[in-house]
């Protein structure tokens, strides 16, 4: 001890009188890094786990699924959750022999009308909510309905395309085409024009179509209809609407 200091330790006095130095309060202690050694051990620490947490913040994310990219990229849909997809070329050569395609046969409508004529879907009340349609007055049925109207449209336009009289009455009611020789039926055919070019420029396929060439010039080029692309399946769509149909009530 210092000369000319004095230092009181505080006393514990026991039941016999007897005193004791009373025991100091633990405290904190900090070892601060004291040798060059020491300074070079914390630092390469700090490194580490700077660097470590570089790594993760950097990293590879999982990607998202094809279906959950759909949901991203798409307004609700019951349907959602049904789709697949396939990626391949369009098979549609300039005369390229289709089912669809050509003058009205029985056969040809039929495909056609196996192509879009299907039950409605129900949509649930959440469903209207995530469409913003909870006030309009909707057909119901246990649920609302939807269906999708393009296909219908492109139907009654390629009909209209064609001479009534092609059409033979014994195919039966639901195989005859619209008659468009009035304002209400050429009304409904532009109405259906409309529909495909509001849904057409929704989408925006970007998808690029090539041209082919035979002497590498302009003058001989030829568009290659058979386009790349990543489309959803059709048929499990259809599949879906068909487990889940759905009936107006009364």
């Amino acid at each position: 001890m210092a000369a000319g200091t004095t230092r009181y330790e505080p006393l514990d006095i026991d039941e016999d009188g007897v005193k004791y130095p009373k025991p100091s309060l633990p405290r904190s202690v900090f070892l601060a890094p004291r040798t060059r050694s020491d300074w070079i051990f914390v630092a390469a620490n700090a490194s580490m786990f700077l660097i470590t947490a570089l790594f993760w913040l950097s990293g590879p994310k999982s990607a998202l699924s094809e279906l959950e990219c759909a949901n991203v990229a798409s307004s609700y849909s019951p349907a959602l959750p049904s789709l697949h997809f396939w990626e391949g070329n369009f098979d549609n050569d300039f005369k390229h022999e289709s089912i669809y395609r050509g003058p009205p046969t029985r056969e040809l409508e039929k495909a056609w009308d196996d192509l879009w004529h299907h039950q409605g879907v129900g949509v649930s009340q959440q469903g209207l909510v995530a469409m913003n349609k909870t006030h309009g007055n909707y057909l119901h049925t246990n649920r609302s309905t939807a269906a999708n109207p393009e296909y219908y449209a492109l139907n009654i336009i390629r009909q209209a395309t064609w001479p009534m009289a092609l059409y033979d009455k014994s195919w039966g009611e639901e195989l005859q085409p619209m008659n468009v020789s009035n304002s209400q039926g050429r009304a409904h055919v532009d109405h259906c024009v409309e529909t495909l070019r509001l849904s057409l420029m929704c989408f925006g396929d970007v998808t690029p179509m090539l041209l082919l060439t035979e002497d590498g010039t302009l003058n001989t080029s030829t568009a290659d209809f058979n386009v790349h692309h990543k489309c959803r399946s059709y048929d499990q769509i259809r599949d879906f609407v068909d487990a889940s149909g759905v009936d107006p009530i009364g």
